[in-house]
């Protein structure tokens, strides 16, 4: 798991308030079926844009973008 990953995780336990154990959740489990519903998910894209000190374009604020951890990751790496 990269430092990437791991302040995403941290992030996803602090506001996500899932179901599911974030530590045990795989990269590519559906966060809305481990219960992220849409208002914890702009709260996890604030509290990643703090911890990161980065931005998310509007236009890339999607549900595909919030499917998952992966996704997530993904999308950070790419604004890098």
């Amino acid at each position: 798991m990269n430092g990437t990953e791991q302040a995403v995780r941290e992030a996803l336990a602090e506001v996500g308030n899932l179901d599911e154990d974030v530590t045990t959740l795989a990269a590519d489990a559906s966060l809305a079926d481990a219960g992220l519903t849409s208002h914890a998910a702009v709260s996890l894209l604030l509290e990643i844009e703090d911890r990161l000190g980065i931005e998310f374009p509007p236009e890339r604020m999607t549900p595909a973008t919030m499917a998952s951890i992966g996704a997530i990751v993904a999308e950070i790496e790419a604004l890098s």
